[in-house]
């Protein structure tokens, strides 16, 4: 996402610097100059001066959760420039399954910490995200939410859909793995297809379903021709801020069965309710011209994300920031 708004800012006409972390050589890209830390993300947080000097002759910085965050608001106390940042993760009581109860309880508390920094705006990338923002205490003024955007020429249904459910995504309790199989096993009528990498690829490998397929992960054609031919795309995730492959599944085609409280045409579930996504998935599923009606009208839907959209919002936030400030 960060890649994708530096590249749309500068077709806008925005002069734009990254500071990124790697071990790659600086350089500039597609109008964007590239600026590399060579050392851990993590370690980022520790490199306030490096941002600083980055940041001395600049109009505005523009940083992201999680390890940019920090040291971008210290910058901007520095130098004096407005700072936005973008929120690309909020976990909270989700930090427990990644992490386990004693780390997790830590990360959740740094977590709420980054948040609550007065950023001059704190973007959200959907509504639900900044209620929760809101809840743990962000001023509601300085927040805003703008929908990401998504590769819209990419992703399209396929002229004959193919008979199988689709997940796409990481491959761990967040996401949600553990409901789909459950699902696959409960639904052995109903052929599913996984596409992910992560620490549970073994559990997804071994479940001995012959209506479970796994496909390693892979950006490109793979990807966007497993999109285009499912029919259904299941992502039962226990936290996101937006999810971005539910947007790739409706510019695709795909009916949607969330936990993800996205406007879409499908089912939505509580996270962690595996009675109510079986339920849901083969209702659907059972009902395939009223399924292939929602795969069409998510189309539709979709178009809404696109990163020209995306960037004339935060553009429009940039200009008020700065007149606020004349």
């Amino acid at each position: 996402m960060v890649q994708e708004t530096a590249r749309e800012l500068a077709r806008r006409g925005v002069e734009v610097t990254v500071l990124t972390t790697g071990r790659q050589p600086d350089c500039d890209e597609d109008g964007i100059r590239l600026l590399r830390l060579p050392i851990h993300p993590y370690r980022l947080n520790l490199h306030v001066a490096e941002v600083t000097r980055a940041a001395a002759n600049v109009d505005l910085i523009q940083t992201f959760t999680y390890h940019a965050c920090l040291p971008s608001f210290l910058a901007a106390r520095r130098v004096g420039k407005p700072v936005v940042c973008t929120v690309l993760g909020f976990f909270g009581d989700a930090w427990a399954d990644l992490k386990g109860p004693l780390i997790g309880a830590l990360y959740k508390r740094w977590e709420r910490m980054l948040l609550r920094l007065p950023f001059d705006r704190t973007i959200f990338l959907s509504e639900f995200s900044r209620e929760a923002g809101l809840a743990i205490g962000l001023e509601s003024k300085r927040s805003a939410v703008i929908p990401p955007g998504i590769s819209l020429e990419r992703y399209a249904p396929a002229a004959k859909k193919d008979d199988y459910a689709l997940f796409v995504g990481k491959l761990e309790a967040r996401k949600g793995i553990h409901e789909v199989i459950a699902v696959a096993r409960a639904l052995p009528q109903i052929s599913f297809k996984v596409m992910g990498w992560g620490p549970d690829e073994s559990l997804v490998r071994s479940t001995g379903l012959s209506n479970l397929a796994f496909v390693p992960f892979e950006k490109g054609a793979t990807l966007y021709d497993c999109f285009a031919r499912a029919k259904m795309f299941v992502f039962p995730s226990r936290a996101e801020t937006f999810g971005l492959v539910i947007a790739e599944a409706m510019a695709s085609g795909c009916a949607i069965v969330s936990t993800v409280p996205l406007e879409y045409e499908g089912a939505y579930v509580e996270a962690g309710d595996v009675g109510q996504l079986v339920a849901a998935v083969r209702d659907i599923w059972s009902k395939p011209t009223r399924m292939r009606e929602m795969g069409e009208r998510n189309v539709v839907l979709a178009q809404r994300y696109s990163w020209a959209r995306h960037c004339r919002a935060l553009t429009e936030i940039y200009d008020e920031i700065h007149a606020c400030r004349a």
